[in-house]
């Protein structure tokens, strides 16, 4: 994670997942040095509706949720805010898009085949709906 980071970028932060916890929603932080990834929670997705519509959180937000909603993913996403100094979008853009999954990776998160990551984070145990 931390392995040839730009210096030039100075701060970034927002939320992502990984295929191998599919239901748990990340945070990243970064700023000048300091990079952490912590858990953040589960994707509304990982709930059943039943339970969703019981979450103050979600009824507040619940349109703007659903319109984000993606019919593979539910509201799954890989959102990140960077703020760099003579930094190279496109160059940027490639490295964080050589980190997507590639549809082999989704078809064995959906069946369930990866096994333990090295992420130092908990894990949150539910069912995918």
């Amino acid at each position: 994670m931390n392995q040839n980071f730009s210096s030039n970028i100075v701060r970034s932060k927002g939320l992502f997942w990984i295929a191998s916890r599919p239901l748990q929603a990340l945070s990243w932080s970064q700023a000048g040095g300091s990079l952490k990834a912590d858990n953040a929670g589960v994707w509304w997705a990982s709930m059943a509706f039943s339970e969703r519509i019981s979450q103050a959180s979600f009824l507040e937000n619940q349109k703007l949720i659903e319109s984000k909603r993606d019919k593979g993913f539910g509201d799954r996403l890989n959102e990140l805010v960077i703020i760099g100094q003579d930094t190279n979008e496109l160059n940027i853009r490639e490295e964080l898009e050589a980190c997507l999954c590639t549809v082999k990776e989704v078809k064995m998160m959906w069946d369930n085949q990866f096994s333990d990551d090295n992420w130092p984070l908990g894990t949150i145990t539910c069912e995918i709906n």
